[in-house]
């Protein structure tokens, strides 16, 4: 993938692989959430899988294993976000908040981008995108990982953004690999017929931290659009958008985007994205392989040890 971005990704990943890769595309999935899957892949009964030790400078094999964050294009919503990763570009398409957004309308924009990507076209690469409903075990997700003349399969898995975007903010959930419709049973067939697997996310999130962070109401939780004379909310700011692709700002009037953790607009959920704190933009972009190993924390993490310990 392009270095720090996610834009064109899936692309790079399709130049740098000849043998087939499969792209797994996280919903919403933020770093902290990453880390911990991970892990929990890592000590899976079912199918123990994580990133593959790089070699070291004398040959041997490296003590770390750090996947490259990714940034994802702002506002991380999924109609921008997630169309970039598709498209190879960046959009230029309105930018639509989820609760704005229906599903099916995501599902056609999502396959029409994929298509369009023209990396994928000069190369003369077959690819197919599988998204929520065509996920289950042993369904037809498996049978494109399994078909040698389809070099690019890539799947959209959405339950941490469904959890996102619940209103149940006092529930306490940490996903499970097992949790995630399809996931194992996909990554399963990915190994065995020999593609390289790829997992990034389309953007991140940030968490309900309380209603004492809520800013006013509006449709979209983490960006606003400002009268020429209005100040931003408390936790947001004014950002140039031009080349960011999406409408500009109208006449008379600014962009604002959310980079205080927690800060949202409208009403209360687990968590929310759009906005420009680095919880919503900075994204995995890992290789997973059988026995692999946990992310070691990257240099700007705060915290200890590489990974979250089982329950």
């Amino acid at each position: 993938m392009k270095a720090g971005t996610t834009v064109g990704g899936t692309a790079g990943v399709a130049a740098a692989v000849t043998a087939g890769v499969f792209v797994v595309v996280l919903d919403g999935c933020s770093y902290p959430v990453f880390l911990d899957l991970l892990y929990r892949l890592t000590q899976d009964p079912e199918l123990p899988c994580g990133l593959a030790l790089p070699p070291a400078s004398d040959g041997a094999l490296s003590d770390e294993a750090r996947p490259r964050p990714g940034l994802a294009l702002l506002p991380s919503v999924t109609s921008h976000s997630r169309g970039a990763l598709f498209l190879g570009s960046v959009p230029k398409d309105p930018w639509v908040d989820e609760r704005l957004w229906p599903g099916e309308r995501e599902a056609v924009t999502d396959q029409a981008r994929f298509k369009q990507n023209q990396d994928l076209s000069r190369r003369g690469l077959l690819r197919r995108l599988f998204l929520k409903g065509d996920l289950a075990r042993g369904g037809a997700l498996e049978a494109a990982l399994r078909d040698e003349h389809l070099p690019v399969v890539a799947a959209v898995f959405n339950a941490v953004d469904d959890e996102i975007g619940s209103s149940n903010t006092g529930a306490v959930s940490r996903l499970r690999p097992g949790d995630i419709n399809g996931l194992l049973s996909a990554l399963g067939a990915a190994f065995d017929a020999g593609r390289a697997v790829f997992l990034t996310a389309d953007h991140g999130h940030t968490p309900f931290l309380g209603t004492a962070l809520r800013v006013g109401a509006g449709p979209t939780p983490r960006f606003c659009e400002l009268a020429e004379d209005e100040r931003q909310p408390e936790g947001f700011a004014v950002i140039d958008t031009a080349g960011l692709g999406g409408p500009a700002a109208a006449q008379g009037t600014r962009l604002a985007f959310a980079w205080r953790v927690g800060a949202y607009r409208g009403q209360p959920q687990v968590g929310f994205h759009g906005g420009c704190g680095l919880e919503e933009l900075v994204v995995p972009m890992a290789r997973l392989c059988r026995h692999g190993v946990p992310a070691s924390e990257p240099g700007w993490w705060f915290g200890g040890g590489g990974g979250a310990e089982e329950e």
